[in-house]
């Protein structure tokens, strides 16, 4: 072999033995780069869900967005619990769960509560008024204008407002819709009601509007509610029979039961009240009996009657027949805030 090509032989040797290192090194860093993409890029199986409650959702949001869940945020206001710890959970802990599957946190958020103004007996012109205008201190807010729904009643001017939902006086987020049962002499607008007016009410609304018309219902379905807004309100509606309505109604049931929400109670209907006896539910605060509101007065034939309703702090559920008590029950919340 000549003196040259000896030369290159070992030239090429030497190269690659300085070079060799580095295409190692690029090779491993080439093959953790995919490994990590490909183990980002797919989802993480199905998984137990730990509890997140009393935990900061600043300190869990990062372990949610790993395990690629649809987190809502429920906002409450509590002073006396630390701001931003996680309340209550929509999925009860140890249950199991899929990746993209939606679960609602109620995080306790320090910002100011609107009191829902009263409004019934006032005409309906001065809604956007009263609800565009709520000054705290130095700062201005407002509450959404929801739903109106109209029902017949001569007896007092057209346009008075008969009902509203919130109730009055109760707390609020800012902008929360605040839906609302007007007066109209229009006789064939309003002593007739359409399934699709009784969509997307707030379900005590709801039961007023059916009470004012005479007509009847039963809740057929419970349905999960998607968004936290839904909770509480007609899903859907179904007209079985001469004034005769069935509802489907968004509701959860929380793990714990706040100063005030949405309830799911059923009662028991005696065998001797069934058929032909008028029975009445009442619900009302158990230390102002007085205030006792309807839920529905109408006669039923079943065994049991299924309701959601509103309840506010303590309050007393009360079934009716014949003017006579058959049932009562006290609803408490687990803490108050």
């Amino acid at each position: 072999m000549s003196f040259q090509r000896r030369s290159e032989v070992q030239y090429l040797k030497s190269l690659l033995q300085t070079l060799f290192p580095v295409i190692v090194a690029a090779a491993v860093f080439v093959l953790i780069t995919v490994t990590i993409f490909l183990i980002r890029s797919e989802d993480p199986g199905s998984f137990s869900l730990q509890d997140y409650r009393g935990q900061y959702y600043i300190n869990v949001h990062n372990d949610l967005h790993r395990r690629r869940l649809r987190v809502e945020i429920e906002k409450r206001n509590f002073p006396d619990r630390p701001e931003g710890i996680i309340l209550d959970q929509s999925i009860s802990p140890g249950t199991i769960v899929e990746p993209r599957q939606s679960l609602r946190l109620v995080v306790n958020q320090h910002q100011p509560l609107l009191t829902v103004p009263d409004l019934v007996g006032t005409g309906q012109a001065g809604i956007s008024a009263a609800l565009e205008r709520i000054v705290i201190g130095d700062q201005v807010y407002s509450l959404a204008r929801g739903s109106t729904s109209y029902v017949f009643d001569d007896g007092v001017p057209d346009g008075t407002i008969l009902a509203q939902s919130p109730l009055p006086g109760q707390k609020v987020d800012p902008d929360f819709p605040v839906d609302f049962l007007v007066a109209t002499s229009n006789a064939y607008r309003g002593k007739q009601i359409t399934p699709s007016e009784l969509k997307e009410l707030p379900v005590d609304l709801a039961y007023e509007f059916l009470l004012r018309t005479g007509a009847s219902f039963t809740i057929k379905e419970i349905l999960s509610p998607t968004r936290p807004a839904e909770q509480g309100r007609v899903a859907d509606a179904r007209l079985t029979g001469k004034d005769q309505y069935e509802l489907d109604v968004f509701f959860q049931k929380p793990s714990a039961a706040f100063a005030s929400g949405y309830e799911q109670e059923t009662v028991e209907i005696p065998a001797e009240y069934r058929g032909e006896k008028m029975c009445s539910l009442y619900h009302y605060p158990e230390s102002d009996p007085q205030s006792r509101k309807a839920i529905f007065r109408q006669k039923l034939s079943s065994e049991k009657a299924t309701v959601v309703f509103f309840r506010r702090n303590t309050e007393v559920l009360e079934l009716r027949c014949e003017n006579k008590v058959v049932s009562r029950k006290v609803l408490s919340p687990d803490f108050s805030g």
